[in-house]
């Protein structure tokens, strides 16, 4: 296996703390490469193979990070690697010019982790928290998407008919039962 630079692996993990989460957002640390990988949310956006910086940086912004200086494809099977680069030593000395690459990967990785549709059939009714749920979905859409869910419905015709009868509320399986006009509100 490959060493990384330790050294260099504090101060990304510093440089993460200053410029990450928005809260409910995680980083995870993994070895990969055979160096140090950190995910976002499981999505690397950077890391450190040997004394290099490994930056994601998407396929839309591969050419740009690529003309700034002390960067290279990152070509860790001889083929490059498709949005992403290596940054030398020298293109990250101080913690301004850190941090700058560290908003890519982040920027990067937040974009990879979104989805133009999130589909939900027959979930809402079986969390504690629906609200929070929703927003983690929310938070997976790219701006634009679709969010699709089904649930048993408290105005349905079954609900309707069988009145005290109807069988979807019965904890511990399904802990809430949503209306039309409350699934919109």
């Amino acid at each position: 296996t490959m060493a990384h630079d330790e050294s260099l692996a504090r101060r990304l993990r510093s440089a993460l703390l200053r410029t990450t989460p928005e809260g409910h957002e995680t980083i995870d640390e993994r070895k990969m490469f055979g160096g140090l990988a950190l995910l976002l949310d499981g999505c690397m956006c950077c890391g450190v193979i040997r004394d290099d910086l490994v930056v994601r940086t998407g396929a839309a912004g591969v050419i740009e990070a690529l003309r700034r200086p002390h960067t290279r494809p990152m070509d860790f099977t001889g083929k490059p690697l498709k949005g992403f680069v290596y940054v030398a030593p020298a293109g990250v000395v101080t913690d301004a010019e850190l941090d700058a690459w560290v908003a890519v990967g982040l920027a990067s990785a937040r974009e990879a982790a979104r989805f133009d549709a999130v589909a939900m059939w027959e979930v809402i009714e079986h969390v504690p928290d629906p609200k929070d749920m929703l927003t983690v979905a929310r938070r997976w859409l790219r701006p634009g998407g679709f969010l699709a869910l089904s649930t048993p419905s408290s105005s349905g015709l079954p609900a309707r008919t069988l009145g005290a009868r109807f069988p979807m509320v019965c904890p511990p399986d399904h802990l809430a039962l949503f209306s039309r006009r409350g699934l919109t509100t």
